[in-house]
């Protein structure tokens, strides 16, 4: 028993002279399991309860017992006795385990998960599933076969997947839908590999009457692994709720693998990314939390950061917020160090300002970027000088600047809150070859970065090969990879006609 493995290379040598048999435990009734737990606790310390056998063994559901069942009763039974004769109390569904309320925040969970920033779609999903389990409830107590509430919960990281777990357990709990506020966290690493079964198994326990959060669960890689948890979701289908969340295509490719574990889990909710003004908010709150404030001047450079951030693939969102905010008071208090000494003015000491707002390494800039940030060229002139320095094309640099003017004014009356449509901002050059089209887009990508229409003014260029796939299915996925790229900034689609 304590070396299992020990087994695996002693039959090996031995089979070939042995036989091999299995041996079975005997089953008894209630009355033969009342002889036997007597049999034990008269020659234990708890003799003198011995009479309370029968009264115990009650409180169990089944009317057969192996030996194995009647040890585990006897485990039992000393809390029991001393609950009924010392305490005068009695345990109460001795069999489910003694669940406790974790639940030790005093506020309204509705009303914390409304309160979080953005998530719309998220909220308006918990929504629906917080009213189909209040049916499924009813359902239940007129004897009707309820389903499953499992959940998949897909998105990027630090698009607040865990905290929304969190709350919806602690909601279900109020709505008397779960009978704990328990809430276990597991990862897909942690509940896979050897003596996969019992750690799953486990961590339903340790989430019993609540929610198993299983994090990238698509670490769950081996079949003895997935059927464990199948299985266990089965046996608790009514006492605990599995929510598994990870990547989104990894998540579907996950579920798909498995039938079972497909046909389990009805709700699958995606968390969309923040956009830059959510992140400014959460940036601020976070501040807010440590007792910060921001200047406008920081929460404007923020959001300048944000921007560029936000086209990186898998950038972080809240967690990058945070990041930022941590680098921030770090870089505030480096600046008030250097300008103060040892006598820092109060009034100085929680306050962020604009150049405390920046990330050294600048880990947002995409590489198609360049070396020509800020608007500058190599020879020091910035984009729109070139524009102007450039022969000829001055119909081209008339039309260019009204869309400027255009895209600007769009941009301030969007700031300032006046919705005047989604006006497009895209454009179609035409002209011969060699007259200057890729060059003026590349400048006019930078122009429109300098005066703040466009967050990044990266410039990506393309053509049919790039954006065409050779098989079926191949072209979708080519396009969005290059929008992705060009976020923030231009799409430059070269020799269009041929698409």
């Amino acid at each position: 028993m304590d070396d299992p493995g020990f087994a695996f290379t002693l039959l090996p040598q031995i089979q070939s002279f042995t036989f091999l048999m299995k041996i079975r435990e005997g089953k008894g009734d209630t009355g033969a399991a009342e002889d036997y737990l007597k049999h034990i606790i008269l020659n234990s310390e708890l003799a003198v309860y011995a009479d309370q056998a029968g009264e115990f063994l009650k409180t169990m559901p089944q009317k057969v017992y192996t030996q194995t069942d009647v040890l585990r009763a006897f485990e039992n039974f000393e809390s029991w006795a001393i609950r009924k004769n010392c305490l005068m109390a009695y345990d109460i569904e001795t069999d489910a385990g003694f669940r406790i309320d974790r639940d030790t925040d005093t506020r309204d969970a509705y009303e914390q998960l409304q309160s979080l920033t953005g998530l719309t779609s998220v909220k308006r999903q918990v929504d629906n599933i917080i009213l189909a389990s209040k049916a499924e409830r009813q359902r239940k107590k007129h004897g009707g076969q309820s389903r499953t509430m499992h959940m998949c919960f897909t998105g990027n990281p630090g698009s607040a997947k865990t905290m929304v777990a969190e709350l919806v357990a602690r909601i279900l709990k109020q709505e008397g839908i779960l009978a704990s506020g328990a809430f276990a966290v597991r990862t897909g690493v942690e509940l896979n590999g050897m003596f996969a079964a019992f750690r799953i198994h486990q961590a339903f326990e340790a989430a019993m009457g609540g929610v198993l959060f299983i994090d990238e669960a698509y670490a769950l890689t081996s079949d003895t692994a997935v059927t464990a948890l199948i299985r266990e979701m089965e046996t608790y289908r009514n006492d605990v709720i599995v929510i598994f969340a990870g990547y989104k295509e990894r998540m579907q490719r996950f579920i798909e693998v498995n039938e079972g574990l497909k046909s389990r889990i009805p709700y699958t909710v995606n968390f969309p990314d923040y956009n830059a003004d959510e992140l400014v908010h959460i940036y601020e709150y976070i501040l807010k939390q440590d007792g910060y404030s921001a200047t406008p001047g920081a929460l404007e450079s923020a959001r300048d950061i944000f921007e560029k951030a936000c086209r990186i693939e898998d950038f972080g969102n809240g967690r990058y917020a945070r990041n930022l905010a941590e680098k921030s008071t770090l870089n505030m208090s480096v600046r008030l160090a250097k300008k103060y000494g040892d006598e820092i003015p109060a009034s100085k000491l929680y306050k962020v300002t604009k150049e405390d707002v920046f990330i050294p390494d600048d880990s947002y800039v995409n590489p198609n970027d360049g070396e020509t940030r800020k608007g500058e060229a190599s020879d020091g002139k910035s984009a729109r000088e070139q524009l102007e320095a450039m022969i000829g094309l001055t119909s081209a640099k008339q039309v260019i600047e009204k869309a400027i003017a255009t895209f600007k004014m769009q941009k301030r009356l969007s700031k300032d809150g006046i919705d005047i449509g989604r006006n497009a901002m895209s454009m179609c050059f035409t002209g011969n070859p060699g007259v200057a089209k890729t060059t003026v887009a590349r400048l006019l990508a930078q122009i429109l970065k300098d005066e703040g229409v466009l967050s990044s003014g990266v410039f990506v260029e393309a053509g049919r090969g790039d954006l065409v796939g050779e098989c079926v299915g191949q072209t979708a996925p080519k396009v969005k990879k290059k929008f992705k790229d060009a976020n923030g900034g231009v799409l430059f689609i070269d020799e269009a006609y041929s698409l």
